[in-house]
């Protein structure tokens, strides 16, 4: 049973980081926002509670207009994955 609840978590995990990860890039180019709402408003819904609270902690405007919060927000999920996995081993 751990074996399918950890696969399960390591594919929601995944497509969280292949998610923001598009999300970034998508960031980089705002033509693609404005010919893709909605499809971008969903991806800013479904990302966003794992990259504000970085974007708190770390605004852009201090780290000279960088936006570092979905590279924290990956780091994070990797730790909550790993996490997870040795709880589950146990």
């Amino acid at each position: 049973m751990p074996g399918i609840l950890f696969s399960v978590i390591d594919a929601i995990v995944s497509l969280l980081m292949v998610l923001i990860f598009i999300r970034a890039i998508i960031s980089w180019v705002p033509e693609i926002a404005y010919n893709y709402r909605r499809p971008v408003e969903w991806l800013d819904r479904v990302t966003s509670p794992f990259t504000e609270p970085f974007a708190k902690l770390v605004p852009p405007s201090k780290a000279g207009g960088i936006d570092f919060s979905p590279l924290f927000a990956v780091v994070a999920l990797q730790i909550i994955r790993k996490l997870l996995f040795d709880i589950l081993v146990r």
